[in-house]
């Protein structure tokens, strides 16, 4: 059996970060220069701080000394002596929001002989979006981006808005998202929204629309996963 090669790394970095367009909180459990080699191997972050985790979000940074990766996420509970798979959902690795004292990152990579590559390990807390401006705008869900291009990124509404404006707000921390194109429908009927002059990440529409349905198409880093909220600045009917 070939051995694992085993990437170590003890970390005392734990700092709060909020966004400033959602309540999401983010703290940097872990960032490193990693070299990998061909094949399978882990990453071990050690948490001597025993931080509560509810999602984890594992971010590589990919270029001509970092090919492609798979990998998966384990956790070892402060309490647990066995290691338990984190499953993805949503962009995220989920842990049932307890003290953690060590991560394990699987990768797998069969690019290069050793690959060295930008990783990060992040905790993140996510709570109900707040409105950008109260009583001004309208939470209508969010966008579950997956790096990359993306085109035609589809958001329903349960019930249809009557409105002008729509922001699409990217968060700090997922730099280097372009929003590219946004239509609004309904029954068919499409509506193309521009971008709204002096406002990053607004789009307006000429004049009111009724929409149940947003297409957006966006463009990114390859690798780059966050979740991305929606407002709409609705009208009284």
């Amino acid at each position: 059996m070939r051995k694992l090669a085993r990437l170590f790394l003890s970390t005392a970095l734990f700092v709060s970060l909020n966004t400033a367009f959602a309540d999401i909180q983010k703290s940097p459990l872990a960032q490193a220069k990693v070299n990998i080699p061909y094949g399978d191997s882990f990453w071990d972050v050690n948490l001597p701080q025993l931080p509560v985790v509810e999602e984890l979000q594992l971010n590589a940074v990919q270029n001509s000394f970092c090919g492609p990766l798979t990998y998966r996420v384990d956790y070892l509970p402060s309490n647990g002596t066995l290691w338990v798979a984190a499953p993805f959902q949503n962009g995220f690795y989920h842990t049932p929001g307890q003290s953690v004292r060590a991560v394990r990152v699987w990768l797998n990579q069969r690019t290069l002989q050793t690959a060295t590559c930008d990783l990060t390990l992040q905790n993140v807390r996510l709570n109900a979006p707040q409105q950008p401006a109260p009583g001004e705008a309208t939470y209508a869900g969010v966008i579950d981006y997956k790096g990359g291009f993306a085109l035609n990124q589809t958001l329903s509404f349960p019930t249809p808005f009557l409105a002008q404006r729509i922001d699409v707000l990217v968060p700090e921390f997922c730099k280097g998202v372009q929003i590219l194109e946004l239509n609004l429908s309904q029954q068919g009927q499409v509506s193309k929204a521009s971008p709204l002059a002096n406002k990053e990440n607004a789009w307006i529409l000429p004049q009111a629309k009724s929409f149940d349905q947003a297409q957006i198409t966006l463009n990114g880093p390859v690798g780059l996963e966050c979740q991305i909220p929606v407002y709409v600045y609705k009208l009284i009917r």
